[in-house]
């Protein structure tokens, strides 16, 4: 089971998947097409049933899916991209440096942006995703209200805004954003990284106890210390008391 944090809808049967990402993990891009996944399913389940749209006035194809977008806004820099803004879709490997390549499947859409790479000032913006974007990114140290022309991000800031709110609001917000997921993906992480320290460990071991049974057989067929020490790269006292 998986927890949108916003799960949207559009008239013309568009489906949204909105994930605000505080901090990277492993595995992150999996958990981007699993949650893409499980949203396809689901929304495919319900056109299927025709709950999403009751005027739709043509059969749901057997295997027709519904288009899917997911939006990863990230607090955080993905050294894999380049740009705060990257879309992903499904292409044919053979039209990789096709610059007018179309997508194989155009269902299936992910958006990735990450915040610390949006560098544009307040001057500077001139779509109303580079407002919202500002706004997401700069607004927790605003002081004064920016000046925006279209009204709805005005209304947005207010709805942010939570200074005036209590304090015991703002910890519930907090702690409901910590879900159970994210717990399991930090414990992951560790368990992850003390798996590759015990391989590291389990490795070098490894090589040490073949160093000194190479070495106790050289002793055993009477070389030299000193050849013994150069061959396997142990100390003449470890070599000693083999």
């Amino acid at each position: 089971m998986v927890r949108f944090d916003v799960r949207a809808f559009t008239k013309d049967e568009k489906t949204f998947d909105i994930e605000m990402q505080r901090s990277r993990h492993s595995d992150f891009e999996d958990r981007a097409v699993l949650y893409s996944a499980m949203l396809t399913v689901s929304t495919k389940m319900d056109l299927d049933q025709n709950i999403l749209n009751i005027s739709r006035n043509r059969a749901i194809g057997c295997y027709e899916i519904p288009k899917v977008i997911s939006i990863w806004i990230c607090k955080f820099e993905r050294p894999e991209s380049v740009n705060y803004r990257e879309e992903w879709g499904l292409y044919r490997k053979s039209d990789i440096g096709n610059s007018s390549a179309l997508p194989v499947n155009d269902k299936i859409n992910y958006i990735f942006i990450e915040l610390p790479k949006f560098e544009k000032t307040f001057k500077e913006l001139k779509t109303a995703e580079e407002c919202w974007l500002y706004l997401l990114k700069n607004m927790p140290e605003e002081q004064i209200k920016p000046e925006f022309k279209d009204t709805i991000f005005e209304e947005a800031y207010e709805k942010l805004r939570i200074r005036a709110e209590s304090s015991n609001l703002i910890t519930k917000v907090v702690t409901d954003m910590i879900t159970e997921a994210e717990i399991e993906c930090r414990l992951d992480d560790s368990y992850k990284e003390g798996i590759e320290k015990s391989i590291e460990q389990g490795i070098e071991q490894g090589a040490l106890n073949a160093k000194r049974e190479m070495a106790k057989s050289l002793k055993e067929q009477g070389f030299q210390i000193g050849a013994i020490e150069k061959a396997s790269g142990l100390s003449k006292e470890e070599i000693k008391s083999l």
